[in-house]
């Protein structure tokens, strides 16, 4: 099972992590990574994660009017949720402009506030 990683993380330990899937220490590097809580939680609302459920279990790439219709919401909001996830690189998109989800899920990982801001404050 393919997962796409959505994770909360401090600016050095996401650099530490890069520094390792660069390294090939890490044999699927299929990691998101947010600074701030946040950013994950605006970025994953409940109609977007919607939206990922429709393209994991749907036949194939869909287009924003397909995704719209079948969740029965306007074609301008589904838009615009759609191309926040695009720009997130959650989802992409097919040369005849359909979305897409490559993954087989996705697991999230939000911890606030990062251990290392616990331990600067100490």
């Amino acid at each position: 099972m393919r997962l796409l990683i959505l994770e909360t993380t401090s600016f050095g330990a996401m650099q530490e992590r890069m520094d390792a899937i660069l390294d090939g220490q890490h044999p699927d590097p299929a990691f998101i990574f947010f600074e701030a809580p946040e950013g994950l939680l605006r970025t994953t609302t409940a109609k977007r994660m919607e939206m990922i459920r429709l393209l994991l279990h749907d036949e194939g790439p869909m287009t924003v009017e397909a995704v719209a219709m079948r969740l029965k919401r306007g074609r301008m909001m589904a838009g615009h949720d759609l191309e926040a996830l695009l720009e997130s690189e959650i989802i992409d998109l097919d040369r005849d402009a359909r979305y897409l989800f490559e993954f087989d899920g996705i697991r999230i990982r939000l911890q606030f506030p990062h251990s290392e801001h616990r331990v600067a404050q100490s």
